[in-house]
């Protein structure tokens, strides 16, 4: 524990009990985030997950009943891990420019414990289930950007759900995963900040 706990700053894992789902943890943070603000009235909900309950309908769909968004928003999913927040906050932000909405609310949920093996040592101390809300509005004071965005597909294998007979399992190649990011992400950074 303490050593896992010095090198990834992690203590504890929420892990989804048998009956929960990651859309109940949504409408949690949803319905916490909406009853936090003044203005209730929602124009779009953006839903950011890799490990949603279903795959029709989409989510943010389901969502948008449950939270008492109303109909005519819109409404629709990002299939995202790491960088799911911010390609959501990025669209969003480009709606509200674009005066397509004024207010709108994003949501990121996994359930990532279900591809995870109970003696798997490298995914189960760092991957856990949650689900977060926020909301962005248009202003005239505050603005969210510039955005920079980078792909590289080529290392897939490093971090993927490989499908068995019995179950699908989440496999990843930490130092493989360690040194992309690590060449990726400061580039991206420097770009940004120039």
């Amino acid at each position: 524990y303490d050593k896992l706990l010095s090198k990834t700053g992690i203590k504890n894992r929420h892990i989804l009990g048998e009956n929960e789902s990651p859309e109940e943890l949504s409408v949690k943070a949803g319905l916490n985030c909406i009853n936090k603000v003044s203005k209730k009235e929602i124009d779009g909900i953006i839903y950011v997950s890799q490990s949603p309950s279903k795959p029709l309908p989409t989510r943010a769909c389901y969502l948008q009943d449950k939270l008492n968004i109303k109909k005519n928003s819109f409404a629709f999913d990002i299939n995202q891990g790491c960088s799911g927040f911010v390609y959501a906050l990025s669209l969003g932000t480009s709606l509200i420019k674009n005066q397509l909405a004024k207010r709108i609310i994003i949501v990121c949920a996994d359930h990532y414990s279900k591809y995870i093996q109970k003696n798997d040592r490298t995914c189960r101390p760092i991957f856990s289930d949650a689900a977060a809300a926020v909301i962005i509005e248009a202003s005239d004071f505050n603005n969210i950007g510039p955005f920079i965005f980078k792909t590289d597909g080529s290392g897939g294998d490093f971090l993927t759900v490989n499908k068995t007979k019995e179950k699908s399992s989440l496999y990843m190649d930490g130092p493989a995963v360690l040194k992309f990011s690590l060449n990726l992400v400061p580039e991206a950074t420097n770009e940004l900040l120039k």
